[in-house]
């Protein structure tokens, strides 16, 4: 079998990695012996080949500019990976242009057993000219509510990633039991720390951003756009018994004003520490805009406080501590965060409670494996 992703960005002016990635991971997740993977990303100008960071998990790139150059990566992922020059102002016309250059790049014969996985992007006017025996499946997959999506005519099936994005979607575009799946959202890796792992990780954090090295004091990574209302939020919190890490490059005045005031419980190191070193050794992670974050950190153990419409897979932790896995607010103010801070630090001070759980939190997460999968059977099912 044949399966072909197809993914294209609608933000003009930023790179294509976050999303490329995501399906290169599930690409490379679906190789076996009896089914040919390959997928279409748009080239975007001022990215060198051999930097692209696809190079790093694939096989093989081609690029399709005025002639093909191939560049061979260094993973042993057999999925073959085309790039297309983006193409125009990302307008729906344009995304439509681009699905089926796409197409056309691929050779696909009529009859020829495929999957297609349209990523956040409406398929071209071939599916509509299938002859009535064609084995070929074409999936729209859907992982956010953009402006630029519309319901395609003739698609075998849509998966929507998460179920807040799935009720948007359904209110939106008025789709039909049958008509589509949800899939969870996913991580690409699941740590799974033990308890003494994190307090090292911890330590390490501490001394990388010049904190004082205090097992006994609630850490937060605070991850999140310094606007005023987190602002205030975060000048509210500095008033307890806490350390955060704020890194950043380019501290606004207020930020400085507040390490200085707070040197033992705020840090505005710059660079920013290893990703994982951060959500390791943090206890919570502040993501409130940000689910991706907040299924990474709950894949490390830390308890991620985010906002409710962005807490997709996350549990709220019930005062027992006996099951859930992170914070989540329901009011947009500095006294709501501040309020969810708190109970992340009254649940810290039940050391036992708070450390078993942070192991166990992982489980509430889904890794990219059983994605793809989900996916790939969902896939299947519409035959």
């Amino acid at each position: 079998m044949r399966i072909v992703f197809v993914a294209a960005k609608f933000a003009p002016f930023s790179d294509s990695t976050e999303e490329s990635l995501e399906v290169a991971d599930i690409a490379a997740k679906m190789v076996n012996n009896d089914q040919q993977v390959e997928a279409i990303f748009p080239m975007m100008d001022g990215i060198e080949p051999d930097k692209f960071s696809l190079a790093r998990r694939l096989k093989k790139i081609e690029i399709n500019t005025s002639t093909f150059e191939r560049y061979d990566g260094r993973s042993a992922s057999n999925v073959e990976v085309h790039l297309l020059r983006e193409i125009g102002d990302n307008t729906s016309d344009d995304l439509r242009t681009f699905a089926t250059a796409a197409n056309s790049m691929l050779n696909l014969q009529p009859d020829e057993d495929a999957i297609f996985f349209w990523w956040n992007l409406a398929p071209p006017a071939i599916i509509e000219t299938r002859s009535s025996t064609s084995t070929q499946r074409h999936i729209a997959v859907v992982t956010h509510n953009n402006k630029h999506w519309n319901r395609p005519d003739n698609l075998d099936h849509i998966i929507i990633t998460g179920h807040l994005l799935a009720k948007q979607l359904i209110d939106k575009h008025a789709l039909k039991d049958g008509e589509y799946s949800v899939i969870p959202r996913a991580v690409d890796t699941i740590r799974r720390l033990k308890s003494n792992d994190r307090i090292s990780a911890k330590a390490t954090l501490q001394a990388t951003t010049g904190l004082p090295v205090r097992p006994d004091i609630p850490l937060i990574f605070w991850a999140q756009p310094h606007n005023e209302k987190v602002l205030t939020a975060l000048e509210g919190v500095l008033t307890g018994n806490v350390q955060v890490i704020l890194p950043m490059d380019d501290a606004p005045k207020k930020i400085i004003q507040l390490a200085e005031r707070y040197p033992d419980r705020l840090s505005t190191i710059s660079p920013m520490p290893a990703k994982e070193l951060l959500l390791a050794g943090s206890d919570l992670t502040l993501c409130l805009s940000s689910n991706d974050l907040a299924l990474r950190a709950m894949s490390f153990g830390s308890f991620p406080v985010v906002e409710a419409a962005n807490a997709e897979g996350i549990v709220d932790l019930e005062p027992s501590l006996k099951s859930g896995s992170g914070f989540i607010i329901n009011s947009n103010n500095s006294s709501a965060i501040i309020a969810a801070v708190d109970q992340g630090i009254a649940a810290f001070c039940k050391a036992a409670e708070f450390r078993a759980l942070s192991e166990r939190i992982p489980d509430y997460v889904t890794n990219r494996d059983r994605q793809a999968e989900i996916l790939l059977q969902a896939a299947i099912k519409t035959a």
